[in-house]
């Protein structure tokens, strides 16, 4: 009977510690390759969010730039209309109003027939060339008028599309959050940063000339942090990086990586010159773009902002995902 109960106990313990170590396999802590692909997968979700954001937003500072502009023209143009209005004084607005001064006063008013037909050709001139005076600036203020109510109507459509975007960045943020808890469970507190951020010359190859301005200028930014919706100085997304760098070299890029596509010459990955925009998942909205550095030992090089917890650094143009497109700055 012991030797029955003891059996049971046996099997019992072999069957706890089966199922203990299942669970425990089961619940193991990810490796740092699967956390990598984690961020990775979370991270192709979020940047597609903030560059539509950064969209929303350059597109509501340019409709209210616009609008405020031409609000400036309506005003002169009021007081144009009111001041032609002001000078149809007198015989005109009597004669068309219907005031002392008449056709029939202009009428008694002349000592012959002649002085009659002089009197009113004369009246009529007036009021024509006067409405016509109040007919095309009337006309011009109600154009900038409708275009000014179309553009406030735009406005409130952008004001709440970046509303709609502003409050998903609590969620961005918690989700960034997360992947850097993650990234720490796999690396500590030293972060992703297995190797070196500048592995290879910056720029790789080329000399003087915008392109080469804009690659040098992103290479000095190596090392800072990426934080969404922002172009420097301290920290960058991907598409504020590579305004940034260009603002240097003299040319303006709008903080969006469609936009930089969309405003750049398209080229093929053999023509590649020092400076151009490298994008990566899509066309012709892509949600990613780096600015390449050159060829170093018959690789291509990039610098890119690629993600939270990473900072500025160069990348192999093949360094996971193969780029979608190329632009040349105008």
């Amino acid at each position: 009977m012991l030797g029955r109960s003891l059996r049971i106990a046996a099997a019992a313990f072999v069957s706890l510690t089966v199922a203990f170590s299942v669970s425990t396999h089961a619940y193991a802590a990810p490796s740092p390759a699967d956390i990598e692909k984690q961020i990775d997968d979370q991270w192709r979700v979020l940047e597609p969010v903030i560059e539509q954001y950064n969209g929303a937003v350059n597109d509501l500072k340019a409709s209210q730039a616009k609008e405020s502009a031409l609000q400036a023209q309506l005003a002169p143009l009021q007081q144009q209309v009111d001041a032609t209005m002001g000078r149809i004084g007198g015989l005109v607005v009597q004669a068309y109003k219907g005031g002392r001064v008449g056709p029939i006063n202009a009428l008694l008013s002349g000592s012959s027939s002649d002085d009659l037909g002089v009197n009113l050709a004369q009246l009529e001139l007036i009021a024509r060339h006067q409405r016509a005076d109040i007919s095309e600036v009337t006309a011009t203020r109600d154009q900038y008028a409708k275009d000014a109510r179309a553009l406030q109507d735009l406005i409130a459509t952008q004001q709440e599309r970046e509303k709609q975007l502003a409050s998903q960045r609590k969620d961005i943020e918690g989700k960034i959050s997360e992947l850097e808890k993650l990234r720490l469970q796999a690396y500590g507190a030293g972060g992703a940063n297995t190797g070196e951020l500048k592995p290879v010359p910056c720029p790789a190859q080329g000399g003087p000339g915008a392109g080469y301005k804009a690659a040098e200028t992103a290479c000095q930014q190596i090392g800072k942090k990426y934080v969404y919706a922002t172009a420097g100085p301290s920290t960058f997304d991907c598409s504020g990086l590579t305004a940034y760098a260009w603002a240097a070299a003299g040319k303006s890029l709008v903080h969006q990586s469609g936009s930089q596509y969309k405003n750049t010459t398209r080229v093929s990955r053999s023509e590649l010159q020092v400076g151009d925009l490298v994008f990566y998942y899509g066309t012709p909205n892509p949600s990613h773009v780096g600015i390449y550095i050159g060829k170093y030992n018959g690789v291509d090089w990039m610098v890119h902002a690629s993600k939270p917890g990473v900072p500025i650094k160069e990348a192999q143009l093949d360094h996971g995902d193969s780029p979608s497109g190329y632009g040349r700055v105008k």
